[in-house]
């Protein structure tokens, strides 16, 4: 009769002994289900709302540029949002300044006319647009800049 050291080394030789093999799996399992009557209409009221609360939105065009500008309060903060949709070398591009009025509360601020406020509100934008535009250029075009002469004359 065998016993159980014999029986082990037997199986060590023969390459026949019982090996247990753990594998990972993990399964995602995605469940789809089609929208219910008070999904939609919960939706519906959510887009509503933020429809209230959209201040100004209007296309306007300038040379080759089309863009459309939608100017709305953000409901919680109370912040004015700006976003600026539009088209730069075949390719959609959107930019959003937010402009917080009440971190303006100042002396000069309160002491400003309406449309000195609105003319610090239109810089905000445009400036944020033009950096973005030449943000967009230059990134395009900075390996063609990369040039040893402008190296050097950085260094010196």
């Amino acid at each position: 009769m065998l016993t159980t050291d014999d029986l082990l080394a037997l199986s060590m030789l023969t390459g026949s002994g019982t090996r247990t093999e753990y594998v990972d799996r993990n399964i995602d399992v995605t469940i789809q289900r089609a929208p219910t009557d008070e999904s939609v209409k919960l939706l519906k009221e959510m887009e509503e709302k933020i429809l209230e609360k959209v201040v100004f939105r209007g296309p306007f065009e300038v040379n080759d540029l089309k863009a459309e500008l939608v100017i709305f309060l953000e409901p919680v903060m109370q912040d004015l949002n700006a976003v600026v949709a539009f088209d730069l070398n075949g390719r959609q591009h959107r930019v959003r300044t937010t402009f917080k009025p009440w971190q303006q509360r100042s002396p000069e601020w309160v002491k400003m006319a309406s449309y000195q406020r609105m003319q610090i509100f239109w810089r905000a934008i445009r400036d944020d647009v033009a950096a973005y535009i030449a943000e967009q250029i230059l990134a395009s075009q900075a390996k063609s800049f990369q040039n040893d002469a402008i190296y050097r004359a950085l260094d010196r």
